[in-house]
């Protein structure tokens, strides 16, 4: 799977944000990856990037989400931990429909991801993924390794049974960090 594409992904619930993330995918020049942007509907991306229309089929995850948000007393719109699940579902659905990319890489800030790419894929091959320096808003899963699939559904059910929300400190790295350890305790 050496010659596969990494795959970039900007996330989005409303249209601001997707074209917050379409223009943060456009300034990204990573070689050979696809691009592509998360949507709520029908929207032209152009050629800057695919749409990814994740409420295609009414998925439940989503209001589900949004339900843990509320018992857990946060504002699901800006809560970090409501907008880690819902970028994990989208991230699985995504996967769910389309293989062989090499690598995935979350995009939420596009700031220095260019520098900081050759650090970030040295950190997911050695293990499994890496967020990115300073906030860790970015995720790099290194889907070329098989176990990546579990990985990403054992840090989806932290999400799903609203367990994320006993993270603390919370971070999208702590959830994968305890989703890889659960990991490698079965194998």
């Amino acid at each position: 799977m050496s010659d596969a594409k990494p795959l970039i992904l900007g996330p989005a619930l409303d249209p601001q944000e997707t074209e917050r993330s379409l223009a943060c995918l456009g300034a990204i020049a990573l070689p050979n990856a696809v691009k592509i942007v998360v949507t709520r509907g029908k929207y032209d991306a152009g050629a800057a990037a695919k749409t990814f229309n994740i409420d295609s089929g009414y998925p439940a995850e989503i209001a589900l989400l949004q339900t843990l948000a509320t018992w857990a007393g946060r504002d699901h719109r800006s809560d970090p931990c409501f907008r880690d699940g819902y970028d994990l579902f989208c991230i699985r659905r995504l996967l769910d429909r389309h293989a062989g990319f090499a690598q995935l890489l979350l995009m939420r800030d596009c700031a220095g991801v260019e520098q900081q790419w050759p650090e970030m894929l040295a950190r997911a091959a050695d293990d499994l993924f890496a967020v990115s320096a300073g906030d860790g808003r970015n995720l790099l899963v290194n889907l070329a390794d098989p176990r990546s699939g579990a990985l990403l559904d054992l840090a989806w059910s932290l999400y799903r049974s609203g367990a994320a929300y006993a993270i603390a400190p919370y971070s999208l790295g702590a959830a994968m960090v305890i989703a890889r350890e659960a990991l490698d305790a079965v194998a």
